[in-house]
């Protein structure tokens, strides 16, 4: 039970953390208890509903937590300039960390060259899942998925009792993963960099056409899809309501643990049409202050960074190390299928929607987006709003 702020003793880190619930409370139930067997000092976890509101607020008073769990990347840019995050960097070349962390996952921990984060979960963005009983009802191969806009086509036209593809709407940002993976699908990564990287005006028509793709997929989800959360959903896939599934790998850690849902048999996962050779990436990371005791925090986040806290994490949550030397076969079969998906894997887009590949305030504006989308599905409109949004 974590202690009330402001009540944490000397000595010990104060770890805000948003892992509230299911996969993610049982994963870092996990870390911790290795952690409490390996080292005596303490850890005090205290979680928010909207940790990143909380640690705002926390920062602004001058109180910022020890240690925070975030995403990395673009993320940590707010962090960065409101001058709170701890210089990491000595953590990574004095260690094995620097050469066994995955290029894409030491990119996202550094803000200018700079070690400002340790990275310790690796999510994949981009998995299709299929429901292998509801997709042979509805005489769907999905082997034959070559492009988003031949999946949505395929969906909104399959003779099925029901809807052929989960879309839960009760969270922008769940609109806005699907759009990055059908700009992702649609066209390339070059787009996608260009879009993210300032150039969205030169790519309107690509970014309409998107639009145009994910409405066409809303279309053929279930009449009440706007009011749907993410658990909802993973509850009606494992109860076989409709065969097509998009979401992360979050998502298949929650199918692992369902009871007489057995993977490859029940249920598979492939990759969303059109990005096969990519892993779409949401990071987590631990992110410091400056304003904490080093000497304590240090050990706490060369754990974080080492194999033997990322594998108890990871194997529960369902998601990959950020290290290329943390052994794999602990994980289920699902992870392991994920872990040689990501060695294959040709690129590793970092995700939008999860604050990888854009600022805290790009993405806060992108949802607004997509709220206003969501209501009337108007895709010029739409379009005008994110290219503001990334040209401004």
């Amino acid at each position: 039970m974590a202690s009330e702020m402001g009540e944490t003793q000397a000595g010990t880190i104060e770890l805000v953390h948003y892992h509230v619930g299911g996969d993610g409370e049982r994963a870092l139930e996990a870390f911790l208890e290795e952690y409490r067997r390996t080292h005596t000092t303490v850890v005090d976890p205290i979680s928010y509903d909207n940790t990143r509101l909380q640690v705002k607020s926390r920062i602004l008073n001058g109180d910022p937590p020890d240690v925070w769990t975030g995403w990395a990347g673009a993320n940590l840019r707010a962090y960065e300039q409101a001058n709170v995050l701890a210089d990491v960097t000595d953590l990574f070349t004095d260690t094995a960390m620097e050469r066994n962390y995955r290029d894409v996952a030491r990119d996202a921990a550094q803000v200018d060259g700079v070690y400002r984060a340790v990275p310790y979960s690796m999510h994949r963005i981009n998995d299709l899942y299929v429901n292998v009983a509801a997709a042979q009802a509805a005489g769907i191969d999905p082997a034959t998925l070559d492009s988003p806009r031949e999946f949505a086509t395929l969906v909104t036209e399959a003779d099925i009792d029901g809807s052929a593809f989960l879309l839960p709407m009760k969270e922008p940002w769940l609109v806005l993963q699907l759009w990055e993976l059908v700009l992702l699908g649609q066209f390339d990564h070059e787009t996608f960099e260009d879009v993210t990287g300032g150039r969205a005006r030169t790519h309107r028509d690509a970014i309409v056409d998107c639009l145009d793709i994910v409405a066409t997929f809303a279309s053929g989800a279930p009449d009440d899809a706007v009011y749907t959360s993410l658990v909802e959903a993973n509850e009606r896939f494992i109860d076989g309501k409709a065969p097509f599934y998009q979401q992360g790998d979050w998502a298949g850690g929650v199918f692992v643990d369902a009871a007489e849902f057995t993977y490859e048999e029940d249920w598979q996962r492939i990759a969303f049409p059109g990005t096969e050779d990519m892993y779409v990436v949401s990071i987590d990371a631990m992110t410091p202050s400056k304003a904490a005791d080093m000497d304590v925090i240090r050990p706490f986040l060369e754990y974080a960074g080492s194999p033997d806290g990322q594998v108890p994490f990871t194997r529960a949550k369902g998601s990959l190390p950020t290290r290329t030397d943390a052994p794999t076969d602990q994980l289920s079969v699902f992870g392991q299928d994920q872990a040689r998906a990501l060695e294959r894997a040709r690129d590793q887009p970092q995700s939008m929607a999860h604050g990888l590949s854009v600022t805290t305030q790009t993405r806060i504006e992108l949802l607004d987006a997509f709220a206003s989308f969501i209501t009337d599905w108007d895709s010029d409109a739409a379009a005008d709003e994110i290219v503001d949004v990334f040209d401004q």
